[in-house]
């Protein structure tokens, strides 16, 4: 334990102090004891306490420093160790003279026998607990625990000891790191009798109820009971056939007892006229494969023995060179590599055959396989994706400022003309803020052009995709083609919007990862629309469907409600657009 230079002028004082009292008449029947804690960190969630065998506290203390307490060393005491996030010490470590060392490894308590304390006699299974590689990290502990948090067993990542556990009740493991929540640690495992607990990083793992209960199951396919859905496999609850020969219901087991037959069952006490034999005209039996390493030219019937040399070893065991001239044994990717990269054939020279290989592959460039869920880059902007029922939609709202195939997409906001004959793009006040939250705002001219303003392979969201994924959320099929508010009773809209920007009553849930944010409106006559929730506050969406030849449907998301509203409006208006991906 690290300590500072103020604790070692106290740790020296303390020890002074120590001596003056022992050669003093000390007045009470006990010994000054020095206790020192700290060396970890957030040493403000710790404290301790020392009990007598009559459960009277003797000491306490909490957080960081150096101590001298009163304690009857000949006494059975017990020291409570506390945190109180629940998270153990976090390195922090408590030494009390020479009756402890050590710290709460995981948990808000964990209880300690310390002085003169006799072992009781375990009338429960006493199991062994260890941990498989006791070289583990420092600050890796465990606890036993009963559900009510009352600690049985705790110990660090050097423990090797026992637990007297009830196996017909149930315990939590808790395995914890107090010096660090990374992944240092990996495939430290703890072993409870027959149960294997690994540490998986951060700073706790938990297995809640993982000895005893009915989670615990045999994990032997053999045995009566195999239970492989079992949380916790162990063998020390397997249960098998008392009498040999007699299956696990009682009734004795049938099968072939002939031990030449090919299926021969050792188990089998009934001949249920099963077995299977080689052909009669085998007169001898053996490996027949001749690139076997015991083929035997003597047999004449295959029995299944034969064993073949691995890549680089021969039958011998001798190492050998599996790889012909000009390549050389990868022992990592396990096969043989041209020592020149461009012998492709692998013949010892580049030539021809290479040569034409390499061209016909010449331009191609590999690409991960691209699925719903992961980023897409469009226009140099990362979209999040999310599937919804068979759909998959931008999860952002699209801000590109041309179309797909590079064209510009116009943006003169005071351009009545522009907006009201062509495509148009801008975003909400012109404010760069605003573009980082909400989006580019489209009139529907820019939507429905032939060049596309999303990516290729995808398109704006129709009328149509609308209503399907409001029926997916649950709006009915009577619903689904209203006009003006739908699902307001059960708040449908609240799983499509954001968690965060809107007001209490219509704040969302963002249960479907669609996101739906505010938008703000746009109108040709460069007013943008901002005097009001109705407008500034409001989420807004363009789908490409034509509401009547001249005008376009559009979807609607109020700041104050959890409506979902279908309406239409004109072209030249700007709003927010999603994508969303074609049927394949």
């Amino acid at each position: 334990m690290r300590l500072t230079l103020s604790q070692k002028i106290i740790r020296l004082l303390s020890s002074l102090c120590l001596l003056l009292l022992s050669a003093s008449a000390f007045s009470q029947a006990c010994d000054p004891v020095l206790v020192e804690v700290g060396g970890g960190s957030y040493i403000s969630e710790i404290s301790w306490e020392i009990l007598n065998s009559d459960g009277d506290v003797v000491a306490d203390g909490q957080y960081d420093g150096v101590s001298i307490v009163c304690l009857d060393a000949d006494d059975c005491l017990t020291l409570n160790l506390f945190d109180t996030f629940g998270d153990g010490w976090n390195g922090n470590t408590i030494v009390i003279g020479d009756l402890f060392s050590g710290t709460l490894p995981g948990g808000s308590a964990g209880t300690f026998d310390i002085g003169n304390c006799q072992p009781q006699e375990c009338l429960d299974s006493l199991l062994e607990v260890a941990w498989e590689n006791p070289d583990s990290i420092p600050g890796l502990g465990f606890s036993i625990q009963t559900p009510d948090g009352n600690g049985v067993l705790t110990g660090d990542g050097f423990f090797q000891g026992y637990a007297c556990l009830d196996l017909q009740a149930c315990y939590d493991v808790v395995l914890s790191n107090g010096l660090s929540s990374s992944g240092n640690g990996y495939n430290a495992t703890l072993t409870i009798g027959d149960s294997s607990f690994v540490w998986s990083g951060g700073w706790s793992v938990e297995f809640p109820l993982a000895i005893g209960c009915d989670n615990t199951g045999c994990d032997d396919p053999l045995a009566c009971n195999y239970d492989p859905e079992a949380i916790i496999l162990a063998s020390f609850v397997c249960t098998y056939p008392v009498i040999e020969g007699v299956d696990c219901d009682g009734n004795f087991i049938e099968g072939c007892t002939y031990d030449t037959a090919i299926n021969y069952n050792p188990l089998a006490v009934i001949e249920d006229g099963s077995c299977e034999f080689f052909p009669a005209e085998c007169l001898a039996y053996g490996c027949t494969y001749m690139g076997a390493c015991n083929y035997d030219a003597q047999a004449d019937c295959d029995d299944g023995s034969c064993v073949f040399a691995e890549n680089g070893v021969d039958c011998a065991g001798f190492t050998v060179d599996p790889c012909g001239p000009g390549t050389y044994w990868d022992e990592i990717q396990a096969l043989c590599i041209p020592t020149l990269s461009a012998d492709l054939d692998m013949s010892g020279c580049v030539g021809m055959y290479d040569l034409l290989e390499m061209l016909s592959q010449f331009g191609i460039c590999y690409q991960d396989e691209w699925s719903c869920g992961d980023v897409l880059n469009y226009h140099g902007y990362d979209y999040t994706t999310v599937q919804v029922d068979d759909l998959c939609w931008f999860a952002d709202n699209l801000r590109t400022e041309h179309y797909s195939n590079g064209d510009p997409i116009p943006s003169n906001v005071p351009d009545s003309a522009l907006w009201t004959t062509q495509g148009a793009q801008t975003f909400f006040e012109l404010d760069l803020e605003y573009l980082e939250e909400r989006g580019r705002l489209y009139n529907a001219y820019a939507v429905v052009d032939e060049r596309g303003l999303c990516p290729a392979g995808w398109h704006a969201a129709s009328d149509d995709d609308f209503i399907s994924m409001e029926e997916f959320i649950g709006l009915s099929s009577e619903d689904v083609f209203s006009e003006g508010e739908m699902g307001c009773e059960e708040g449908l809209a609240a799983s499509i919007k954001s968690e965060l920007g809107w007001l209490g009553s219509g704040s969302g849930t963002n249960a479907t990862g669609l996101n739906f944010s505010k938008t703000g409106y746009h109108s040709y006559t460069d007013s943008y629309a901002n005097t009001g929730f109705g407008n500034v506050d409001n989420g807004t969406y363009w789908t490409s469907s034509s509401y009547d030849g001249v005008r376009f449907w559009r979807r609607q998301l109020s700041p104050d409600d959890n409506c979902l509203r279908r309406n239409w409006d004109n072209p030249w208006v700007g709003m927010g657009v999603r994508c969303i991906q074609d049927s394949q």
